[in-house]
């Protein structure tokens, strides 16, 4: 009897703690999928940081390309502006060296017109010459005349 009152007890006492080690095991059960959870979402949160991160180094990439992009066309403006300084100066030296150009040929011009006026008078003056000899060739010959 003892042995079967000793067997009993054991009985009850793995009855008695057969529900703790079932109510463990849910809980221990309960642990693992919760870990299982975080762990998932863990991984979710680290696959999205990477994203995230491979994100911010393409912005920061194409920052850099297009700090570039804005540093050589402030060089093309600097050359378009140095050029275009060029440009003006050389139109300036231009204009100057053609109202030069002009006011040469007003003064070639109103030489011309004085050299014309000159030549005219000299004309004049040689035809008035050619006429005065002329009379005096002929008193030459009738004085010539008179004395021969």
């Amino acid at each position: 009897m003892t042995a079967i009152l000793t067997r009993l007890k054991k009985e009850l006492k793995d009855k008695n703690q057969q529900p703790n080690q079932s109510l463990m095991d849910l809980e221990l059960a309960d642990y693992k999928k919760t870990i299982n959870k975080l762990k998932d979402d863990l991984t979710h949160k680290d696959k999205d940081i990477q994203d995230l991160n491979d994100e911010l180094t393409n912005i920061k990439e194409k920052n850099f390309s297009l700090q570039q992009d804005i540093e050589h066309l402030e060089q093309q403006k600097l050359q378009i502006e140095e050029r275009a300084n060029k440009f003006k100066t050389l139109l300036d030296t231009t204009k100057t060296e053609l109202q030069d150009i002009k006011d040469l040929e007003h003064e070639r011009h109103q030489n011309d017109d004085n050299v014309r006026i000159v030549m005219n008078k000299l004309q004049i003056e040689l035809d008035n010459s050619k006429v005065i000899l002329s009379q005096l060739s002929s008193e030459k010959q009738q004085l010539t005349g008179q004395f021969f």
